[in-house]
């Protein structure tokens, strides 16, 4: 099953009897199609997942349903899980960087004078 979410990340594993993504090998895809966490899921939402890359790609002829291959995971497949911000927290773990976000952008030293750091995309 193929759950897509707003922003153009994909949810990707085997539904349940009850048609929802549970399961240890329950995927999380982001919107650059390269970049997952893959690990524990119940009814759609992280429990404990590693991140890891897209390894293939192939398209089943008969069924139409692509086969995604993931890669090795490249940190502890419990280093993420859901971690919803509340109008008094951002998050649990403010330091742990987003797999997605470290792709895309860097933060560095600004040209313009006295700015001190920012942020920008690679």
């Amino acid at each position: 099953m193929w759950k897509f979410k707003i922003g153009g990340g994909i949810v990707l594993g085997i539904a349940d009897s009850l048609e929802q993504l549970t399961g240890q090998d329950v995927a999380y895809i982001y919107p650059d199609f390269k970049t997952a966490l893959v690990g524990d899921f119940e009814s759609g939402t992280m429990k404990c997942a590693g991140k890891t890359s897209l390894k293939s790609y192939q398209k089943d002829w008969k069924t139409g349903i692509p086969k995604i291959t993931f890669g090795e995971l490249r940190t502890s497949k419990c280093l993420y899980n859901i971690d919803e911000s509340t109008k008094w927290k951002i998050s649990s773990n403010p330091l742990l960087r987003d797999p997605y976000e470290d792709e895309m952008v860097y933060v560095g030293r600004s040209k313009v004078a006295g700015a001190g750091l920012g942020l920008f995309s690679r």
